[in-house]
């Protein structure tokens, strides 16, 4: 089953694909709903969608919860990191990236290009859906918290990345209160300290 998420008549849903590439709404508004089933990989397999008429999709959303947090990793799996080796980078072990919930757009989105000088370059990746709260998940036990699994365009600026120690320096032009980006160093090369006072448990944080 490939589900989606949807905009029709002013309301969001959670819909299927059928392979006609119409839309069925299921009982679900949006994911958040359907992963708070007990078991909703059983739910949504459960559907009979036989007698269900299709949806006047507006536009596909991206298939997430509100705000969903998305993290990628790089460096997972052997011929990957083989690859990073013929450019002089050495991965000893995987990367992890957490990705703004803002930057995550919809299949028929148009994506927006910074500048005309942006290095953009775009991958396609296997995006793994976890579907519930887990923790000390095992190799055999991982695949109980996953939900399903999605396609993810996903874009970037190769000239940011590859800046020494810089995984991500993408800050809007100009900040209310705050100089323009460009008068100071980026991010990644400025050095952050935390001071904790004795004795004072919550007071004196400062970075």
């Amino acid at each position: 089953m490939r589900l989606v998420r949807y905009q029709a008549d002013g309301r969001t849903g959670v819909g299927a694909l059928l392979a006609d590439g119409s839309v069925v709404a299921t009982p679900w508004p949006d994911f958040e709903a359907l992963l708070a089933e007990p078991d909703p990989f059983r739910a949504a397999t459960a559907l009979d969608l036989s007698d269900r008429e299709p949806v006047a999709v507006r536009r596909l959303l991206a298939p997430v919860v509100n705000r969903a947090q998305v993290i990628g990793t790089g460096g997972n799996y052997a011929d990957h990191a083989a690859e990073a080796r013929t450019g002089g980078l050495v991965v000893a072990e995987p990367v992890f990236m957490p990705y703004l919930w803002g930057a995550v757009i919809g299949p028929q989105d148009d994506i927006v290009i910074p500048t005309a000088d942006t290095q953009t370059d775009y991958e396609v990746e296997l995006s793994v859906v976890i579907g519930r709260t887990a923790r000390g998940l095992t190799e055999e036990t991982a695949m109980d918290a996953v939900f399903g699994f999605t396609i993810v365009n996903d874009v970037s600026a190769r000239e940011v990345m590859v800046r020494p120690g810089c995984l991500a320096d993408l800050l809007p032009a100009r900040v209310r209160g705050a100089p323009h980006p460009r008068s100071r160093p980026p991010p990644c090369q400025r050095r952050l300290a935390v001071r904790l006072h004795p004795g004072r448990p919550g007071a004196g944080h400062r970075a």
